[in-house]
This record gives structure tokens, C-alpha cells and sequence, in this order.
């Protein structure tokens, strides 16, 4: 999404609807815009009620962590709101379960790709991407790591989720000689069942 760029000008075969609108007025006041979970949960609907043949999915969040925002995530001023793994958990399952998964959940947010979030997701995803620790606020390399899914587009999801990780890795690499470096990793969320971990048999 480009804010400098208003939609009808950016030559897409299709619009998308804003997310964040503020929506009819009622008895002549606006309604406010969005909470986190609700612009989350219109634009998840939106990209699966028109994706409806695609064999894969794969959604990225971009935002303030758990460190930022307490227990919570994607946190925002205006309104002054936030998303709750639980929030997280419930827009998933409207489309996602345990017989039809999200491929990979991509997290640019920092500590974000920690056992609270795998536990919390494991019936609706499959692969998860971020970091445990910060994220630097310059982004991931979107162009880079769009070019290598579709460039080989019948990999096994696993492959490109490593694919993803190591480009976000190489990205981050000229921030390490600023000691401004972040790491990053790819969790295979399936090996978490309710409560186990079954190579282990540990109980979380």
C-alpha cells in the first residue's frame, strides 16, 4: 500500500476497499475509525473471500511487538488500540483450521516469533517468520522476497519460508556493521499439539 498513490491511479486490475474507513455516518456523526482487530478482520475476509482458488496463503503483519505495546500487538494511537493474540487467534479461525491451514505467518514486529505466539496460532498455521528479539523499523526487502516466491512458485511451503527467511536475512546484513543488526527465523508451528511438544514430550 502506497499512501502517495491514491488507488484508482496506481493501474491495478482491481481496487481494494479501504480497511480503515470510517463508515456511514449515523444520525450525523461519523463513526470513528477501526480498532486493530477490526481493520485486521476486514481485510483477512476481503483477500480470502477473493482468493478463493488459491492453493496457498501467506499474511504479514507489520508493527509494534509485545515489547512496545505490553501484551499485545500492532498498537496504534488513533483510535488507541491494539491487537491481542487471542484477537490474533479468532480472525484466523474464521478462514483457517487444523484441516486447512495459513501457509506462513510472516511477523515484522518485534518478539514476536516466540512460543506464545506458536501456541497460540497452532491450529490455523503452519510456518511463522520473525524474530524473538527487535525489528529494525526499515522493513523487510518486499521486492526481493516477492521475486522468490513467484519464481519458483511449486516449492514445498517449507523451502519458501527459508527462502523468505534467509532474504530477510541478507537484508539485514548492512545494519550489522552499525551494530544495528536482527535476527530472524522460520518455526515449523505444526510440531506443537495441545499442550506437548511430541519429539520432546515435554509439556510446555
Amino acid at each position: 500500500h502506497n499512501d502517495l498513490i491514491p488507488p484508482e491511479k496506481r493501474n491495478h486490475a482491481f481496487t481494494p476497499p479501504s480497511f480503515c474507513d470510517d463508515g456511514p455516518a449515523v444520525n450525523g456523526q461519523r463513526m470513528r475509525r477501526p480498532e486493530v482487530a477490526e481493520g485486521l478482520r476486514r481485510f483477512v475476509n476481503w483477500a480470502m473471500n477473493n482468493n478463493e482458488r488459491s492453493e496457498r496463503y501467506m499474511l504479514i503483519l507489520y508493527g509494534h511487538g509485545p515489547v512496545v505495546a505490553g501484551q499485545s500487538f500492532l498498537a496504534r494511537d488513533n483510535p488507541p488500540s491494539s491487537l491481542l493474540l487471542g484477537d490474533l487467534k479468532k480472525i484466523l479461525a474464521t478462514h483457517f483450521n487444523s484441516d486447512h491451514k495459513l501457509d506462513i505467518l510472516a511477523c515484522q514486529n518485534c518478539v514476536m516469533n516466540g512460543i506464545e505466539t506458536a501456541y497460540e496460532v497452532r491450529d490455523q498455521v503452519k510456518y511463522m517468520i520473525g524474530s524473538q528479539g527487535l525489528v529494525l523499523a526499515s522493513g523487510w526487502p518486499y521486492e526481493k522476497i516477492f521475486t522468490d516466491v513467484v519464481s519458483d512458485p511449486d516449492l514445498p511451503t517449507a523451502k519458501i519460508a527459508e527462502k523468505l527467511m534467509k532474504a530477510c536475512a541478507r537484508n539485514l546484513l548492512d545494519f550489522a556493521v552499525m551494530d544495528r543488526s536482527s535476527e530472524q527465523s522460520v518455526c515449523n508451528v505444526e510440531r506443537i499439539q495441545s499442550g506437548r511438544i511430541p519429539d520432546s514430550g515435554k509439556n510446555i
